[in-house]
C-alpha cells in the first residue's frame, strides 16, 4: 500500500470488552497488574505483598494504621481477525460491490489494528475455511494490507 493511499483510509477505533491475560505491551487492558503502566489503585499490603510499591500517602492517610501498595494496569496488545463470507452471494453486483466492501473494510481495520501495534489476521471461507484465503496475524502493514 502507497503512503497516498493510507492517507486515504478512515480509521476505526475498536475497543474489545474485558482484559486479556497473555500478550506483548499494547493499547488495551490486561488483567495481569504490573510494575509499570496506568495507576489502577492501591491495595493492603496483605493482598500484594511488593515493598517496591509502598503508597505512603495512601499509608498514612489510613486511619488503622495499615500499609498500602500501588497497582498498575499494563496494558496488551491483541490479535484482530476478520471472518470473511466468500461464498457465491459475495458476487452479487448491486449498487455497491459486495467483495469490494469487504475488501475495503478489511484494509481499513487492517491500518487501524497496526497503527496501534495490534495484530491483523484475516480468515476467508464460503462453505468451510478457505486455506488460500487465509492470513496468519501479523503487524506488518504491508502484508496486512
Amino acid at each position: 500500500m502507497t503512503p497516498r493511499a493510507a492517507k486515504n483510509l478512515e480509521e476505526i477505533a475498536y475497543r474489545p470488552r474485558g482484559r486479556f491475560p497473555h500478550g506483548s505491551i499494547g493499547a488495551h487492558p490486561s488483567a495481569a497488574p504490573g510494575g509499570t503502566g496506568v495507576f489502577r489503585d492501591a491495595v493492603p499490603f496483605a493482598r500484594c505483598p511488593d515493598a517496591r510499591r509502598i503508597d505512603l500517602r495512601a499509608t498514612i492517610r489510613d486511619p488503622f494504621g495499615e500499609t498500602y501498595v500501588r497497582r498498575f494496569e499494563q496494558r496488551m496488545a491483541i490479535d484482530l481477525y476478520a471472518l470473511v463470507d466468500l461464498s457465491g452471494s459475495m458476487r452479487y453486483r448491486g449498487a455497491v460491490p459486495r467483495l469490494a466492501l469487504a475488501s475495503q473494510l478489511c484494509m481499513t481495520l487492517a491500518y487501524s489494528a497496526t497503527r496501534i501495534g495490534d495484530r491483523f489476521g484475516l480468515i476467508g471461507f464460503d462453505g468451510a475455511a478457505r486455506r488460500d484465503a487465509m492470513l496468519p496475524a501479523t503487524r506488518v502493514r504491508g502484508a496486512a494490507m
